[in-house]
């Protein structure tokens, strides 16, 4: 649950977080304790809700795939692992157009900015 409601910055925040916030709005309700369950387990659950939102879901395949690759190289500024990962793109253009610095690592970006990002890569096949 943490992971699927983590916010841009947080250390729990990945593509999982993205690829679900582009589709639905997200909100943890509560935590269930584990005495709640026989036999208990040794975690705390959590109950999420999860609204479909308006946004087409069909790119967030897409999406997530592109969040899952730019996600692997996390330790880097977009500026060296956009262009190492996605050849063929001038992305100190796009990190212009979309009003992004490229001293961003990607883990500061918001679902809504690497979908745009996603959006500058050419689809093959």
């Amino acid at each position: 649950a943490e992971r699927i409601t983590a916010h841009a910055g947080t250390r729990a925040y990945g593509s999982l977080s993205v690829a679900i916030q582009l589709v639905c709005d997200v909100k943890l309700l509560f935590h269930v304790q584990p005495g709640s369950f026989f036999p208990a387990p040794k975690v705390v659950s959590s109950v999420i809700s999860c609204t479909p939102n308006t946004t087409d879901p069909a790119p967030v395949f897409w999406v997530d795939g592109f969040a899952q690759k730019l996600f692997s190289q996390r330790k880097k500024m977009l500026r060296k692992a956009l262009p190492s990962l996605f050849r063929g793109v001038d992305w100190q253009s796009v990190l212009y157009q979309l009003s992004l610095e490229g001293t961003l690592r990607v883990q500061q970006c918001t679902p809504g900015q690497i979908a745009a990002l996603a959006r500058a890569v050419p689809k093959s096949g």
